[in-house]
């Protein structure tokens, strides 16, 4: 069998490009906070006009799918109980094109990002703060340039930008050592200058609209030109077995009991996290059913995604 190494650098390297291509300039330190109107979770929609009161403003782009988001998610209901009182306020963005999220990127969420999707995630996780959604266009979004998820602006009373980066220096809470947002949100309240006021995003690639039609394409090439054999699947250890509607994976060595099967259901696929057979079973299950992923999101198509879109999607699992 021919390495697959150089097939996955190459699509990581294709994608990186377009990353770098599709990204906006990031709002520069002293500039006016850019208006919004957008949709939340809670119904409403939200201006900036509705914090005008705040003494400090502190707007966060963040997501349902991606990992770093997550762990951020306690941390960031914690900085709202801690400095709601103080007169600083924080409003949520969520700035991806849920059609511009690659299979491989759901491999970590149970929800991807759509409007519906996180109000499910904002009521299982008791938000404390407005969540807006801005997916359809990413006009917001671009005005502000987040280059990942998380990705903090943190504007002083006349709504300049003051800080803009991480939010703190470690994704992993244990090991937090510097308190960005913090610091430059308590430097601001004492009519100080942050000492720090950028610092490096560490987080999940904004999807900007247009990497799915780029994406689509090559996983269609790809496709096309066999590229991805049955034999990807042996390569990672498993066996496929097709019964027209019903698709069924297990582990190498398995004759069939206890094999996975997801027909039509693909809402236990969308919640079935646990271990390494997720995101192979979910993208073998949407290319044999032709289901999106969960109820209002589109990836990729069935018919695109193909052997590749499988392939792909075992190769980021068992790399990780």
């Amino acid at each position: 069998m021919k390495p697959l190494f150089p097939v996955v650098l190459f699509f990581s390297a294709l994608t990186g490009a377009l990353a770098a291509e599709l990204q906006p300039a990031t709002l520069n330190l002293g500039a006016d906070a850019p208006d919004f109107r957008l949709p939340a979770t809670d119904g409403r929609n939200y201006t900036l006009k509705d914090f005008s009161t705040a003494k400090v403003l502190v707007v966060l782009f963040t997501c349902n799918h991606c990992p770093t988001a997550q762990y951020y998610e306690a941390r960031v209901k914690e900085f709202v109980s801690d400095y709601q009182a103080k007169g600083v306020a924080l409003v949520a963005i969520m700035p991806n094109d849920p059609k511009s999220v690659r299979l491989d990127e759901l491999g970590w969420t149970d929800l991807s990002d759509s409007l519906e999707e996180m109000k499910i995630r904002a009521h299982d996780r008791g938000y404390n703060y407005p969540y807006l959604y801005d997916g359809d266009t990413e006009t917001v979004s671009r005005a502000y340039g987040p280059v990942a998820t998380p990705h903090v602006f943190v504007f002083d009373a006349p709504r300049k930008l003051r800080y803009a980066g991480a939010i703190d220096d470690s994704e992993r809470v244990q090991h937090v050592t510097k308190h960005y947002l913090r610091d430059a949100v308590d430097a601001l309240l004492a009519g100080k200058e942050p000492a720090v006021t950028r610092t490096k995003i560490v987080g999940c690639s904004t999807k900007w609209a247009g990497k799915a039609d780029s994406v689509k394409t090559y996983l269609e090439k790809l496709a096309a030109e066999g590229k991805f054999p049955q034999a990807l699947g042996d390569a990672v250890g498993f066996k496929l077995d097709c019964f027209s509607e019903d698709f069924r994976i297990r582990p190498e060595g398995d004759q069939g009991a206890g094999a996975f099967g997801f027909a039509d259901d693909l809402e236990f696929a969308g919640r079935f996290a646990a271990g390494k057979f997720h995101l192979v079973n979910l993208a073998i299950a949407r290319y044999f059913n032709g289901k999106p992923f969960r109820d209002g999101v589109h990836a990729f198509g069935a018919d695109s995604v193909g052997a590749a879109g499988v392939g792909i999607a075992a190769l980021a699992v068992f790399a990780a």
